[in-house]
């Protein structure tokens, strides 16, 4: 049996804001649609180690049908943010790169009411 002395992770957050906007119109009584921007910002500080800060802008819109007992809606959504790829400690010497991040989403569902 051996022991190994493990250096603690130092974390801090920083105070966010976020948020969001949106709008829903009903198009007839069996189509609506919605649509939506956001802010999703990070907590962690930009010097913590182990842990990434990206700061996200997304859009999402969607149509929903509805006849008699049946629904259905679809959506797509877009995501963007940058960040810092670096995850190595101060004491390891390493290049600082940026990350960047883009992700598009497609939502899908299908209901009945009994």
């Amino acid at each position: 049996v051996s022991t190994f002395a493990f250096g603690g992770v130092p974390y801090r957050a920083r105070p966010v804001l976020n948020g969001s906007l949106g709008g829903h119109v009903t198009l007839t009584p069996a189509i609506s649609l919605s649509a939506g921007v956001y802010l999703d910002q990070s907590p962690v500080e930009i010097l913590a180690q182990g842990f990434r800060r990206v700061d996200l802008i997304g859009v999402r819109t969607g149509v929903a049908f509805k006849v008699g007992k049946l629904g259905a809606s679809l959506g797509v959504g877009w995501e963007h943010g940058k960040g810092i790829a670096d995850l190595a400690p101060d004491t390891v010497p390493s290049q600082h790169e940026e990350l960047t991040l883009n992700t598009f989403t497609v939502l899908f569902s299908v209901s009945y009411s009994f």
